[in-house]
């Protein structure tokens, strides 16, 4: 009996902390949501749709959004992965730590202009990456917080495995990229080729 009740009780953790990782509470706050459309209407960028990154928010919740201004909502999210703590060859991340340095391999606060679409040629130009024909989407920081993102390579980018995440699997690292999901950078593509403007992409830390 004993043993029947520790089985059921880890069941329930296991499923517990599965819903809580998979499910889509981020939300973004209007102010912002206001900030993001005057600024598209204002400098020629797609204004039906934003994409958001909530840095604030665990690299195991979907904290990378596209907002709807239409419909002022969230119509998709997925996993993001962080920058790491900055040491060499490092696999741990600082969630709370961001810099605009060249080779500092974090994550950088601010708004971006999402760039065009090519295939990755290597990883910080250390590792060549072309023959797995992995596309990306450059990207331009438009302030201070984020000037270098296109000198340091910062890029939308798929990573295998990041579509599923369970509770015990480490937070996601990167070397300052934005790296999705397979899947999920499909989905992002969608509404990056079909805009006849450019896409803004606003990453924030409550």
């Amino acid at each position: 009996m004993k043993k029947l009740l520790l089985i059921i009780a880890f069941v329930c953790i296991v499923v517990f902390a599965y819903c809580k990782c998979t499910s889509n509470n981020v939300k973004v706050a209007d102010d912002r949501v206001q900030t993001a459309y005057k600024y598209c209407k204002n400098n020629g960028y797609n204004s039906d749709y934003c994409f958001f990154v909530d840095f604030s928010q665990d690299t195991q919740t979907k904290r990378f959004m596209v907002y709807d201004f239409n419909k002022k909502k969230v119509v998709f999210s997925c996993y993001c992965a962080h920058g790491n703590d900055g040491s060499s060859g490092s696999l741990q991340t600082d969630e709370n730590s961001f810099s605009n340095e060249v080779g500092s391999h974090k994550s950088s606060l601010g708004k971006y202009k999402v760039g065009k679409r090519r295939y990755i040629n290597s990883i910080d130009g250390t590792m060549d990456v072309s023959m797995y024909q992995y596309p990306c989407y450059e990207t331009h920081g438009l302030d201070k917080t984020n000037s270098n993102a296109h000198k340091r390579g910062i890029l939308i980018h798929p990573m295998p495995g990041m579509d599923s995440n369970w509770f015990f699997i480490p937070p996601w690292v990167s070397l300052g990229c934005f790296s999705v999901g397979l899947d999920a950078f499909d989905k992002l593509s969608e509404y990056i080729e079909s805009s006849s403007k450019p896409m803004l992409l606003w990453a924030y830390y409550k």
